[in-house]
């Protein structure tokens, strides 16, 4: 979903749209809090092929998204209930 959002903000014909400084500034408040919970680093194979919202995770998540994590990545969270 981040990386359509991604593709709108590069979207100079959308740059004008009534509206369109005010998405990009809540994009900005929303990726903001994204980093300060995501400080998990994840390994990919060829991280410059990615944006920065693909390198790191949440330290904390539900089970099945611990389980999703490690089978993925080997990437070990704390569990928290739902």
């Amino acid at each position: 979903m981040r990386d359509a959002i991604e593709l709108g903000l590069a979207e100079q014909s959308l740059s004008v749209m009534k509206g369109f400084e005010d998405f990009s500034r809540a994009v900005y408040v929303v990726d903001e809090r994204f980093r300060d919970i995501a400080t998990v680093p994840i390994r990919l194979a060829d991280p410059k092929l990615f944006p920065w919202w693909h390198h790191v995770v949440p330290a904390k998540g539900s089970e099945e998204f611990a389980c999703d994590l490690q089978r993925h990545f080997g990437v070990t969270i704390e569990i928290v209930e739902e």
